[in-house]
């Protein structure tokens, strides 16, 4: 999904050739407060955007738009969220999926409601809701709910989820195994940091997961949480330099990169338990790194009037900055 720097409108574009040349898939329908689109992309066929649009306070629209074609055509859907709306979606397959939000905030309280479909995004059920004695009118709470705290999660499958609450006290990781109806914490080894804090659960398969810790203030990543167990136990594993400005990212259970402030590009091929280093032929500071195996990556750089996207296909070592063309 796209910003356009002009008009501040978010577009979905696919590409078919690497990146090289883009086309404009957005669904009609979407216009005005776009602020809180969210989207969800689960292979090159399947897509959805979840688009809550309300009050400040009181019941949210919440529009869901469902592609299976890669864009070509769109359904949608709508539900009701009594009191705010989603800000994260997430689909495992084409059927399961689930759509979290803080559904109000008030003095560092942010209670969680998690909405699940089982029907590709036809129908959802609110199956979680956080308790906050804080904040009046909150619908009815559930039973080992996520704290009312800001939350980043992700669903391994059908039934297994994983949740960073970060709340005033400290950052806890949480875990579901009935499909987002119950939570409960998860210890890692050693435990998050107090100054900064963990990021968004990621994982590259059903067992390996990554969590990165992030510096104070957005200075980088200091460290990743690492996963080969499905997430049941954690363990932290170092970086070899504290100042990272792009990264880190994982294509898989042992490759993994990052992009270091002396020009260095660090890979791992264990895991992150050891990290070798090189000069790319140019700069990926400040940009956003996705690999999708070994040797093919990008590196999308989206601030300013003049965004930029380079890709790779031996690694890393080499970077092709692309020119996007928009098709009409």
């Amino acid at each position: 999904m796209s910003t356009d720097p002009g008009s501040g409108r978010r577009r979905v574009l696919v590409t078919r050739d690497g990146g090289t040349t883009w086309a404009d898939v957005t669904p009609s329908g979407i216009g005005g407060d776009e602020s809180g689109l969210s989207a969800s992309f689960l292979d090159s066929s399947h897509a959805w955007l979840v688009w809550p649009r309300g009050r400040s306070s009181g019941p949210t629209d919440v529009t869901v738009f469902a592609t299976g074609d890669g864009g070509r055509s769109w359904r949608n859907s709508r539900f009701i969220a009594p009191l705010g709306g989603p800000g994260q979606v997430q689909f495992v397959d084409p059927l399961h999926g689930w759509a979290i939000g803080n559904i109000a905030a008030a003095l560092g309280h942010d209670p969680v409601e998690v909405w699940r479909t089982v029907d590709g995004g036809a129908t959802w059920r609110s199956v979680s809701v956080s308790r906050d004695p804080y904040v009046p009118n909150l619908p009815a709470p559930t039973a080992h709910a996520l704290p009312p705290c800001s939350v980043q999660a992700s669903f391994v499958d059908t039934a297994v989820g994983y949740a960073i609450s970060l709340c005033n006290s400290g950052a806890e990781l949480y875990t579901s195994h009935d499909a987002g109806q119950t939570w409960f914490p998860v210890s890692v080894s050693p435990p998050f940091p107090q100054n900064g804090g963990p990021g968004a659960p990621a994982f590259t398969s059903m067992a390996d997961g990554f969590i990165p810790v992030l510096a104070p203030q957005g200075q980088g990543a200091t460290g990743v949480y690492v996963s080969h167990d499905g997430g049941r136990s954690w363990t932290l594993a170092s970086l070899p330099l504290q100042a990272i400005d792009a990264g880190p990212t994982f294509a898989d259970a042992q490759h993994g990169w990052f992009f270091g402030r002396r020009k260095l590009l660090y890979a791992t091929v264990d895991g992150g338990v050891h990290w070798s280093s090189f000069r790319p032929n140019l700069t990926l500071a400040g940009s956003t790194l996705q690999f999708i195996d070994p040797l093919h990556g990008w590196a999308f750089y989206p601030s300013g009037e003049h965004p930029w996207l380079l890709r790779t296909d031996d690694g890393g070592h080499r970077w092709e900055q692309l020119t996007p063309q928009l098709r009409r």
